[in-house]
């Protein structure tokens, strides 16, 4: 990434990169599964172009194109070690302004994919089509996760009520920790990423936050078509980039991917 260090919301997008690169994407290829494209850097193979044209016209043309792959059985590789130094918003309203345009896109891909790939799951017996399937539901998980905050919410500010007795027992709130505040640590260590990123992962929890409205947001205005134009006006040379990975000791990695 070309600018974590600029305010708390690029350090936030980057530890979130860095993360979902190793939990998701890496853990797709070990497993044999499809990675996803994504708009910040990819190749596609002359062939594969060749075969399945670029007819992917949503606002998230990255994900809509993985979804053909997938239809087709054509693999999305991710290679872990490339690097893509892509500029972020430097601020809430800007990141937010993005957010809702890729979410606009996946919602629609949901929309109009799901439904063939859990087909393609069942009549194939394609645990990769059941992959991605779930892949484009991942907003809805966002939502769940709304639903989960507002319940230990409740759970602790009314304890005596009888609801709160039912609502998501202890070991359950303790699996729920570990997973959103001990794992990422863990992830981000074995990424050599540098302890002033890793306590960045405070803010980026506030960060995390707003991606509820736009979640909720993207799903209303999932029918607009509008492409909105995210503004970089940050602007790095190369030199200041080489300089900085070697005081960061490699923690520059984020999305790179493959179309096989």
């Amino acid at each position: 990434m070309q600018n974590p260090d600029d305010t708390w919301i690029t350090v936030s997008s980057a530890l979130a990169y860095w993360i979902t690169s190793r939990a998701f994407q890496l853990a797709r290829e070990n497993l044999g599964l499809c990675a996803a494209l994504g708009g910040t850097g990819f190749c596609i193979n002359y062939n594969t172009l060749k075969e399945l044209g670029w007819n992917a016209l949503s606002l998230t043309e990255d994900l809509e194109f993985s979804m053909k792959c997938v239809l087709k059985d054509i693999t999305v590789h991710w290679e872990h070690e490339a690097k893509i130094y892509d500029e972020k918003p430097l601020t809430l309203r800007a990141s937010m302004r993005q957010r809702v345009r890729w979410m606009q896109g996946h919602w629609d891909c949901a929309y109009r994919y799901t439904i063939a790939l859990f087909r393609k799951a069942i009549k194939d017996k394609d645990i990769v089509a059941l992959d991605a399937a779930f892949y484009l539901l991942q907003p809805s998980k966002v939502l769940t996760n709304l639903f989960v905050l507002l319940s230990l919410m409740l759970k602790f500010l009314f304890p005596e009520l009888w609801f709160s007795k039912i609502i998501f027992p202890l070991w359950l709130m303790l699996i729920s920790l570990c997973i959103n505040y001990i794992i990422p640590v863990v992830i981000l260590i074995k990424e050599n990423v540098s302890l002033k990123y890793i306590l960045g992962l405070i803010p980026c929890y506030f960060y995390g936050l707003t991606w509820f409205p736009v979640t909720v947001i993207g799903w209303i205005k999932r029918k607009d078509k509008q492409w909105v134009h995210t503004v970089h006006t940050r602007g790095l040379t190369i030199e200041d980039i080489q300089e900085r990975e070697g005081q960061n000791g490699g923690a520059d990695i984020e999305q790179n991917y493959q179309g096989a």
